[in-house]
This record gives C-alpha cells, sequence and structure tokens, in this order.
C-alpha cells in the first residue's frame, strides 16, 4: 500500500512511499522522483527576481516537478507584503499556465491568502503546507479551493488533531515537512485520530494525492501503485 508525502525535504527516493521533495531553486539533478520548487516569502531576492523567476520556469520543464513552492505570504518575512504579494502572484500564474498544484507557506496570512485567490479567480488547487489552525480556518480554507496539509503536529496538538478530523476524507493531505519522525508513524496517528484503518487511511490520502497532482505525473502514480501492490 503506497504511502503519500506531500511536502518533504528528504530527496532518498524509497519502494512505497511517493514524495514530493522541496528543492532550491538553480538545482540541476539528479532528482527525486517528484519534486517541487518555488521561491519562499523569506528568500525573495529583489535585486535578482528575473533570474530567479527565469530559473523557476526553467526547473517547471523536468518531468519530475509536479508543484510550485513553497511559496506565499508570511508576517515574519524581512520583505514588504507588497513584494511577497508580487512574487506569489506570479508564481500562481504559473502554476495556472503549467497546470501544477500550489504549496503554500503562510504565517498569520490566511485571510490575506483567501483574498488573494477570490480576487484574481485563481483555478487550480493551492495546498496549506504545515497546516496549523483551528477547524473553522481549515474549513474557510476547503471552501476555497485551499487543501489543508497536515504534519507532525497531528501528535501533539489538539486543536490541530480537531481540524484534521472535522474535514471529509477528500479535504486533506499528509506531510514530514523537515521533521525526521518517520512517515509510517504519522499516518498511524491520523488512522487513529480518524477512527480509521491504516490502509483504509492509506488509500484515501493516495486518492487525493492523485486528484491534487493531476498532471501527466498521474501515469506514474499509477505506476508505481500497480508496481508495488
Amino acid at each position: 500500500m503506497i504511502l503519500t508525502d506531500c511536502h518533504t525535504h528528504t530527496r532518498e527516493n524509497v519502494d512505497n512511499i511517493v514524495r514530493v521533495c522541496n528543492l532550491s531553486l538553480g538545482d540541476t539533478g539528479p532528482f527525486p522522483s517528484f519534486f517541487s520548487a518555488g521561491i519562499h516569502p523569506k528568500k525573495i531576492d529583489l535585486a535578482h527576481m528575473g533570474k530567479d523567476l527565469a530559473e523557476l520556469e526553467q526547473m517547471l520543464k523536468y518531468p519530475e516537478c509536479c508543484a510550485i513552492g513553497e511559496c506565499g505570504l508570511d508576517q515574519f518575512s524581512p520583505f514588504s507584503m507588497d513584494d511577497q504579494k508580487e512574487c506569489f502572484s506570479y508564481q500562481a500564474k504559473l502554476a495556472e499556465k503549467h497546470d501544477l498544484p500550489l504549496l503554500l507557506h503562510c504565517v498569520r496570512c490566511w485571510p490575506e491568502i483567501i483574498r488573494f485567490r477570490k480576487q484574481f479567480h485563481w483555478c487550480h488547487v493551492w495546498i496549506a503546507h504545515g497546516f496549523h489552525s483551528s477547524p473553522e480556518m481549515a474549513a474557510e480554507l476547503l471552501k476555497h479551493g485551499i487543501i489543508p496539509s497536515f504534519g507532525v503536529s497531528l501528535l501533539t496538538d489538539k486543536r490541530n488533531a480537531s481540524a484534521f478530523v472535522s474535514l471529509p476524507d477528500n479535504g486533506f493531505l499528509l506531510e514530514t515537512d523537515e521533521s525526521p519522525l518517520p512517515l509510517e508513524q504519522l499516518y498511524a496517528k491520523a488512522a487513529e485520530l480518524r477512527n480509521r484503518s491504516l490502509d483504509s487511511l492509506k488509500e484515501t490520502v493516495f486518492a487525493n494525492f492523485r486528484r491534487i497532482f493531476n498532471k501527466s505525473q498521474i501515469i506514474r502514480f499509477n505506476s508505481i501503485t500497480t508496481k508495488n501492490n
């Protein structure tokens, strides 16, 4: 049974795990089977914005690239909100152009993210990487086409666990981000919280993963499933 990790910094390819590894701009490989790339709101280089955006477009040409991000808005970024929004807007446009999901980094800016999405009528799915907020915010994001992705905070944060169990089966993903916690342990806790068998939860998350990461990579996801089952 496949385990899916929608956002990680681990490059290693492992049987029975489909990972989307977050890479830095300019990385030339060898690449993991699936990766994302983007300009983080804390790593905007105003003097070289054009160069960075051109590098991002180049990385999108690799078949292993299946998402844009992390990108988004962060109240603790050293850059102005206007500069962050400009950089974010460009990446959201790329996601639409290349038929890719967007992996969001958001710190205390969810209302702004929602307004931004409504203002420009973006169609593609956005993923709330490392979601860590209330059940009410989780429901609000889902209403606007933003899928919460949950990580290791499920093991310790009761409010985040409440948000997780409040969502419908088609409304969440799981991720490890930079945590060394084994992915299987995160899935075990998630299954316990939702009162589901581990295999059933794996099927649910993998179905969500395939639906959201719906570019040509869907063929590769299906081939991995066939090979490993």
